[in-house]
């Protein structure tokens, strides 16, 4: 299942109201947008809804006040699900999940009232005020779908791009499963052992613009440590000498990290939804455009859901048109253009023979009239 469409809003009736109208998805998606336009924002409204979604108390309580409306899609089977949530002052007010499939769940106070496809209806009766109704419906024989949304929460992974600490330090005895950020070294524990998975994790990073015969890991002791540390290198092209992370610059280490989780995730075969901002920070416009084409090949088709913002805007000309969302803001709303609810102009334009960032310079993804204003 992926996030289809998603519209957001908080602090209604106040000066420091927020709205987000009409960002719909696909499996990969550029948003792309000048500084302070709402990609950090949207990304959030994503975040916060699947916190909400997921069976982790620790961040459904910081999810107080908002309004989603969001659809998902289930390519399998064939079927669209509408979820709408608003919370106020801790309190859901209203939940419901409305489907295709003839199923709807409407939440009123402390009870969810279930439709089924067979004009069944059930009243289930709801503990807590704060937090959401589908573990009231955990059953995946008779409530499949309030399960399916909870599997997209589970599976939803995001990652500031800028915000992957290099320099924090790893210790042989941590374990694997340790999935905290950064991810580089539990990850590459796993993967190097894959000989074929190794080489191509090398072409990979020798593709986008970094040239290595090697990437490894090893433990190292030092002497302030009463713990050995494990460290990842690469073998630079060029240079005799092994580069530690911690002697990477910023982009390159990034870079190989993003590469490491995108590997893992496709071993792994399972579906999911990556989420990443400011995709292209620290890197030059030659190799972050690399990436992003790398990670768009590798993905296509893939069971893994991408989103990444950027506000490089030449990066537009590093993807289809169809997977892009050009954010604009007025005031307090932020308005996405994408393939969906501009298709008319989209097409246009692809029959003048420009490039893809004349579609951002011209604003030409608009109709005349809104050019004009």
């Amino acid at each position: 299942m992926i996030l289809k469409k998603i519209e957001y809003s908080e602090h209604g009736d106040t000066p420091h109201y927020w709205e987000i109208r009409d960002v719909e998805f696909g499996q990969l998606n550029l948003i792309v947008g000048l500084n302070a336009t709402g990609k950090t924002l949207l990304l959030k409204a994503i975040s916060k809804l699947a916190s909400f979604m997921s069976p982790n108390l620790d961040l459904i309580r910081l999810i107080k006040d908002g309004r989603w409306k969001a659809q998902f899609y289930d390519k399998t089977e064939d079927f669209i699900v509408t979820y709408e949530l608003e919370k106020s002052d801790d309190i859901v007010k209203t939940e419901n999940i409305t489907s295709n499939r003839a199923f709807s769940s409407i939440r009123n106070n402390g009870e969810v009232k279930i439709s089924l496809d067979n004009n069944a209806e059930f009243v289930e009766r709801l503990r807590w005020s704060s937090q959401s109704s589908l573990y009231s419906l955990r059953d995946p024989i008779l409530y499949p779908i309030p399960e399916k949304l909870i599997d997209w929460a589970a599976g939803y992974q995001q990652y500031r791009f800028d915000d992957i600490n290099q320099f924090r330090e790893y210790y042989a005895k941590d374990k694997m499963e340790n999935r905290s950020a950064p991810l580089i070294i539990p990850l590459l524990i796993k993967l190097l052992n894959n000989d074929v998975i190794k080489e191509k994790l090398t072409e990979d990073f020798n593709y986008i613009g970094y040239p290595i015969d090697d990437i490894s890991i090893d433990q190292v002791k030092r002497l302030q440590f009463t713990e050995n540390t494990v460290e990842v290198s690469v073998k630079e092209k060029g240079l005799e000498c092994l580069t530690k992370y911690y002697a990477m610059s910023q982009g390159m280490f990034r870079a190989l990290t993003l590469i490491v989780i995108i590997e893992d995730l496709l071993l792994s075969n399972s579906e999911c939804t990556l989420v990443i901002d400011d995709i292209g920070e620290g890197l030059d416009f030659d190799r972050s455009s690399k990436l992003i084409k790398l990670i768009f090949s590798k993905l296509k088709d893939s069971n893994i859901q991408f989103i990444a913002t950027t506000n490089n805007r030449f990066l537009i000309n590093a993807v289809d048109i169809r997977d892009l969302n050009i954010l604009e803001r007025e005031g307090h709303v932020v308005k996405s253009y994408n393939y969906s609810n501009s298709k008319e102009q989209f097409d246009e334009f692809e029959f003048t023979g420009l490039g893809s960032f004349d579609l951002f310079r011209y604003q030409m993804y608009k109709t005349q009239e809104a050019q004009v204003e």
